[in-house]
C-alpha cells in the first residue's frame, strides 16, 4: 500500500511540474493585493514565474506595458487552475 501511495503521489508531482506553472502577480498599492496563480504551463514560462520575469527574460525590461501585456495573456480564465494569496517568497525566487 504505502509503494502505491509512493508511485501515485510521484506521478502526480511529475504532472505538476510538467503541466502547471505557479505565476506570481505582485501587489500594487492600492490596486491590486496581489496573488498566486497555479495555471496550465505554457511554452515561454518557468515552474514558478512571474510577468516581471517573462518580461526580463524576452525584452530585458521590466516596463509597466510588458507586465500588464503578460499578465493578461497568462491570466486567461481558461489558464487558472487556482488562485492563491500572493506569496512573497515566491515573488522573491523568481525576481
Amino acid at each position: 500500500m504505502k509503494t502505491l501511495v509512493t508511485i501515485v503521489l510521484t506521478a502526480f508531482v511529475v504532472y505538476a511540474y510538467l503541466q502547471l506553472s505557479i505565476f506570481v502577480v505582485k501587489p500594487l498599492a492600492g490596486i491590486h493585493e496581489g496573488e498566486t496563480l497555479i495555471i496550465k504551463r505554457q511554452e515561454n514560462l518557468n515552474f514558478i514565474d512571474s510577468a516581471e520575469a517573462v518580461c526580463q527574460r524576452s525584452l530585458v525590461t521590466t516596463n509597466p506595458v510588458c507586465q500588464a501585456t503578460a499578465l493578461s495573456l497568462m491570466v486567461n480564465k481558461n489558464n487558472v487552475v487556482l488562485r492563491l494569496p500572493y506569496i512573497k517568497f515566491l515573488h522573491d525566487l523568481v525576481s
